[in-house]
């Protein structure tokens, strides 16, 4: 009996597990050309930090930024996915997920258009 549970236990871990990114889902391409730790003063003098990156998508120099995760994206090239797309006409609202060399993932948020 304890070795059906044990089975049973081990067997539905994997339910429960993050499947692998595919990497032809991630078919945008983004130049990373800055990258930099920049913090932001909060509310009650409280202070965080957020990863902010300059990179090309699609022509366009585009500034995006995500928590930090105890360092900076170092430059070059990586494949991405647009993972939020919302609008109004007037507004961009977008969110990129990275796909990293060693196939973990990371998510940042579209926060500039540069000339």
């Amino acid at each position: 009996m304890k070795i059906l549970f044990s089975l049973v236990l081990f067997c539905g871990s994997f339910a429960f597990a993050a499947p692998n990114p595919s990497p032809s889902d991630y078919n945008v391409n983004v130049h990373v050309i800055e990258s930099k730790t920049r913090f932001y003063l909060g509310a009650k003098d409280l202070g965080y930090l957020r990863q902010r990156i300059v990179g090309v998508i699609a022509g366009y120099k585009s500034e995006l930024e995500a928590p930090v995760r105890g360092g900076v994206l170092a430059l070059g090239d990586y494949k991405a996915r647009l993972t939020e797309r919302q609008g109004n006409g007037y507004d961009i609202f977008r969110s990129y997920t990275f796909l990293l060399p060693d196939g973990k993932t990371r998510d940042f948020d579209l926060t500039g258009i540069l000339q």
